[in-house]
């Protein structure tokens, strides 16, 4: 039969396991979202690359030609596709940002981080 202190070595053994997953499978999750936004940032620069490129093209074009009104009209609608993505592309960002900051939902997790424990009254 096992004593006090081997019962207490086999629970903490088993918990420390436990809770290195369970920092293991966090810190992958939040290596994924860095991983993300890193994405989302490349994608908005070249959208941004995008559009100074068609408002450079766009101040070479003379307003006063038909075939050239007709070039703007198609520049302002590209622009404005760009701007809807962008502002897409901002609201993936907050998201990921504000899951990346935001701490685990299951506050029983809390006492995991000292040998003690953390007391609800100092949260």
């Amino acid at each position: 039969m096992k004593t006090q202190d081997q019962w207490k070595k086999d629970v903490e053994k088993a918990v420390a396991e436990k809770v290195a997953v369970a920092i293991k499978d966090f810190e992958a999750q939040r290596d994924r979202g860095f991983a993300e936004l890193a994405e989302l940032g490349a994608q908005m620069d070249a959208l941004e690359a995008e559009k100074r490129s068609l408002h450079e093209e766009r101040g070479k074009l003379n307003p006063l030609k038909n075939a050239d009104m007709k070039a703007l009209g198609l520049m302002d609608m590209r622009v404005i596709k760009i701007e809807k993505q962008l502002r897409s592309l901002r609201k993936k960002v907050d998201a990921i940002v504000l899951q990346l900051t935001e701490l685990p939902a299951d506050d029983s997790l809390l006492w995991l981080t000292s040998k003690k424990g953390v007391s609800h009254d100092k949260l």
